[in-house]
């Protein structure tokens, strides 16, 4: 058994990292529970980690209500996210939804618009949840599963999980140097290997191309054999032109690449700079003479102010808003024929000028 992989949240209190360091492969953090209450430990551990070299992955303990709120949800935990975290995780513990057939859709939408912007994402759910629930129909990237036995000493015991999982959680009393408090532990528990975890994705990806190369060397030993490039496309690029440009917002300094496939980093914006971009693929933004990375900026909020709705234009513009996860958004004005303003960023405000644009409705 290697060193220990541990959840916290701020149940944890103050945490000495420089004790910690030494029990830790991994600290898995988390940043929100649902959408508007913010870990208040999470910065700390965050700088904690950093400071003392330590991976660390996110995970969002999830309070959604339907499949729009789940996606806002996701859209609030990639804003807070720290951009150097290796992975994030959906904490799906509860049945919160207003339709509990919900669920399973609800929480693929979370996992998919994280993986949007970018991101490897994991699925943490209980272990009778996972059953009652059929959560095994929930695509993500690796699936993570507590499972305790009463009386644990703080070391893996043999009542594991009885569903596959990458992740075992298998306790909830453990210790960790520089903690007073209980910590959640894990071990691995499948066929991934802790570099999946504490390397980004990219890293991982060059490891099996190198592994490839290896293999190919061994069995062909005589021939001299070329370095082995992945036959990857680039990622598509959506134009959006000056009509539908938007701005976004530097989180922190971060690069600017000549590649779609965010290679060949040629400049540096400054953390706060406000730009707009003009195209998009699945996980960056296109600037002119370049693409930055979705997760290291945030977009810039606009209000949209409409003409004049009748009863069925509101009607239709309000099932539109719900359908991209938006609902509750429209602000009417009262009285007589009233206009509407609406609060929107990023590719939510292309989609929303792009639908009053094919309406022909007026709107500044």
């Amino acid at each position: 058994m290697g060193k220990k992989i541990v959840d916290i949240s701020h149940h944890q209190g103050t945490i000495d990292f420089s004790k910690a360091k030494a029990e830790l492969d991994l600290a898995v953090i988390r940043v929100q529970y649902g959408s508007k209450k913010v870990d208040t430990r999470y910065k700390e551990y965050v700088a904690g980690c950093k400071a003392h070299g330590i991976p660390f992955g996110h995970y969002a303990y999830t309070r959604y209500v339907s499949v729009a709120d789940a996606i806002v949800e996701a859209k609030d935990f990639m804003a807070r996210a720290d951009k150097d975290a290796k992975f994030l995780v959906a904490d799906v513990e509860e049945m919160t939804l207003k339709n509990p057939k919900d669920i399973i859709p609800a929480t693929q939408a979370f996992i998919d618009t994280c993986k949007a912007g970018g991101w490897k994402v994991g699925l943490y759910t209980g272990h009778s949840f996972y059953k009652q629930y059929g959560m095994s129909k929930v695509k993500a990237d690796f699936l993570w599963i507590p499972r305790y036995v009463t009386n644990c000493d703080g070391t893996p015991h043999k009542n594991k999980p009885d569903m596959a999982c990458d992740l075992w959680q298998f306790t909830e009393k453990g210790k960790l140097a520089g903690v007073k408090t209980p910590v959640d532990l894990n071990v691995l528990n499948g066929n991934l290997a802790l570099d999946y975890f504490v390397k980004a994705a990219i890293e991982v990806a060059k490891d099996v191309i190198d592994i490839v190369v290896d293999k190919v060397k061994e069995q062909a030993p005589a021939v001299e054999v070329a370095p082995v490039e992945p036959a990857k496309p680039l990622p598509k690029v959506t134009s959006l032109g000056d009509k539908f440009a938007v701005q976004v917002k530097a989180k922190a300094d971060i690069g600017v690449y000549k590649g779609a496939d965010i290679s060949g980093k040629f400049k540096t914006l400054k953390s706060g700079t406000v730009f707009s971009v003009y195209g998009y693929t699945y996980a960056a933004w296109a600037v002119p003479g370049g693409f930055v990375q979705m997760k290291d900026v945030e977009p810039v909020a606009v209000t949209i102010k409409t003409g004049g709705l009748n009863p069925t234009m509101e009607a239709d513009f309000r099932t539109y808003l719900k359908k991209i996860g938006l609902d509750g958004a429209l602000n009417l004005a009262k009285g007589g024929n009233p206009s509407a303003t609406i609060t929107a960023s990023g590719l939510d405000l292309v989609k929303v000028r792009k639908f009053l644009d094919e309406k022909g409705w007026y709107y500044k």
